[in-house]
């Protein structure tokens, strides 16, 4: 059994909020005396807490209660708290103004890193793209810390910080700069509310957004290596609380389209002695690719070459990736592009007259079936999109015996599309992934299943030529 009591003395007026209450049987009562009033939640044979992989956060998914004191009454005065979403803000910027910031200190930096440049997209560039690279991002949850953003020299001088200090130092740069910089609160994906509520639940995050020709530029410099344009999933979508002198702004992040979330690749094969030979072009962006460069540069030299190639062949010791003379160009600005040689052992079997292949390397989302014990959503994590096109060209004395049947499961959640297709001389392979909306409802596992299973069959067919 569990029993939740929340007694709210009478000098003090709060708002008691129940969430994700749905579907649960949870009793509740109200009593007032002269002294309290009296929010009591009960629930009887509570099944056990199971804490599952890739579970959506708690707050989004379990019971729970919020309080938010709106105002209390001292001697006779009333005095506010939260009442409104402007009473957060009052609070947030109080804290702002407190601070001691002393940007002169980063002038002759500010002065170095737009020095020559007209353009006004490429000096906030510079300088968020400065803060990203030189400043560690460490979390300071101490008392007020947690709320409270250190002053820009502090952050300047240390070469860390949490988010706030890097929002702040990242404000205060631009400014000198000549630009209109602003903090800016937020709640990730993690986090369900928004500024309607006004409460400290609401967000967990601070950027900065610079306004520049009636455009508004959302900057976190806690993304590494996310370009000017790129946004996070875990922001996406989200209000944010912009800062406007005593007033305030509410306005949401963008949601960018799937495309620029994307992993494509293009491979042209042929076959000499069962081994398939070929090119390959792969195109990483956005998310995908700010974690791909994540993941590259804590590698430095030939290391770096190292991952990137166990990165392309999937790890698997019958893929040979090669990449010549090509030089690994991690710019950040646009998408990261490379071009390979690929050569595949012990994927094509040759039985008497009758070769036997399959042009899907990675199987991607093969072992993503969900136990059928399983009781929580399931989050993949991110959107995502994958796609690989694939020409094999066939042998002189070789004709297509045999193609598996295409797979396509399309709904509002994902989409899997797999086809093969022979046109000519050749044989098209083509895999279109598409993760849409990342988190799966409990009663969405059985299709989900479904769709893995009919993609795991497709993997495990091969296609079939007849020798002359």
């Amino acid at each position: 059994n569990s029993v939740i009591n929340i007694r709210i003395p009478n000098w003090m007026d709060a708002k008691v909020i129940k969430w994700n209450f749905d579907d649960q049987e949870i009793e509740s009562e109200l009593k007032k005396n002269k002294e309290f009033t009296l929010y009591s939640y009960s629930q009887a044979d509570v099944d056990p807490i199971v804490m599952y992989k890739n579970e959506p956060s708690a707050s989004k998914t379990r019971p729970h209660i919020i309080t938010i004191p709106e105002s209390y009454t001292h001697k006779g005065k009333e005095r506010r708290l939260m009442q409104e979403t402007s009473d957060l803000y009052n609070w947030y910027h109080s804290l702002v103004k407190q601070l001691d910031d002393q940007p002169e200190e980063l002038k002759s930096l500010v002065n170095e890193l737009t020095a020559g440049i007209t353009d006004d997209k490429e000096k906030i560039k510079n300088i968020y793209y400065w803060v990203q690279d030189n400043i560690r991002y460490v979390a300071f949850e101490n008392g007020i810390m947690g709320f409270q953003p250190e002053t820009c020299q502090q952050v300047y001088g240390n070469k860390y910080g949490d988010c706030k200090g890097m929002a702040n130092l990242t404000k205060n740069m631009l400014t000198l700069a000549g630009y209109d910089a602003r903090l800016t609160w937020l709640g990730t994906s993690d986090i369900p509310y928004d500024y309607s509520m006004p409460s400290l639940q609401v967000d967990n995050h601070m950027i900065c957004t610079v306004l520049l020709d009636g455009e508004y530029y959302y900057l976190d410099a806690t993304e590494k290596y996310s370009d000017l344009n790129a946004y996070a999933y875990r922001i996406e979508g989200k209000d944010v609380m912009i800062e406007d002198g005593e007033d305030f702004l509410i306005k949401k992040i963008p949601v960018t389209d799937l495309s620029n979330n994307r992993e494509s690749y293009t491979f042209s094969f042929g076959i000499d002695d069962d081994v398939l030979h070929g090119q390959a072009i792969v195109e990483v962006a956005g998310n995908r690719k700010t974690w791909l460069y994540n993941v590259l540069n804590s590698y430095k030299g030939s290391a770096q070459n190292e991952v990137l190639n166990s990165y392309l062949s999937n790890s698997d010791k019958n893929i040979f990736v090669d990449f010549g003379a090509n030089k690994i160009d991690l710019q950040r600005d646009g998408d990261f592009e490379c071009e390979y040689k690929i050569t595949i052992d012990n994927q094509v079997t040759k039985l008497a007259d009758e070769l036997y292949l399959s042009l899907e390397f990675d199987q991607t989302y093969k072992s993503s079936s969900i136990p059928e014990d399983r009781t929580r959503p399931l989050t993949l994590r991110q959107r995502y999109y994958i796609s690989a096109e694939t020409e094999l060209k066939l042998p002189e004395n070789a004709t297509v015996s045999y193609i598996p049947e295409p797979v396509k499961v399309v709904n509002d959640k994902y989409e899997f599309l797999l086809s093969y297709e022979k046109k000519e001389s050749s044989i098209y392979y083509e895999k279109y992934i598409k993760i849409k909306s990342p988190i799966l409802e409990v009663d969405e596992f059985e299709a989900w299943n479904k769709a893995i299973q009919s993609i795991s069959d497709f993997y495990s067919d091969q296609l079939i030529f007849q020798l002359d």
